[in-house]
């Protein structure tokens, strides 16, 4: 869910002449990264318990969805 929303952003504020190196630079700079992003999401299942970590994401997931509400971007869809 969240990647549709940062695709949706991420095409709607970026110039077409742009869109290009813009999508492929940052699907690069992500796909680098999920490496990392495995490693440290298994420390923390390790460390925390995965009910907490359930809990943590929906706040977070909650927080965004309210914020994305009030922002201007909200009336162009």
């Amino acid at each position: 869910m969240s990647n549709i929303v940062y695709t949706t952003i991420r095409h709607e504020f970026t110039p077409n002449h742009l869109l290009g190196r813009v999508v492929g630079t940052s699907s690069m700079l992500m796909k680098i990264t999920f490496p990392i992003e495995l490693f440290i999401s298994g420390m923390w299942a390790e460390y925390f318990p995965i009910k907490g970590l359930f809990i943590l994401s929906t706040m977070i997931f909650i927080s965004l969805f309210l914020l994305i509400r009030k922002h201007p971007f909200s009336k162009v869809i």
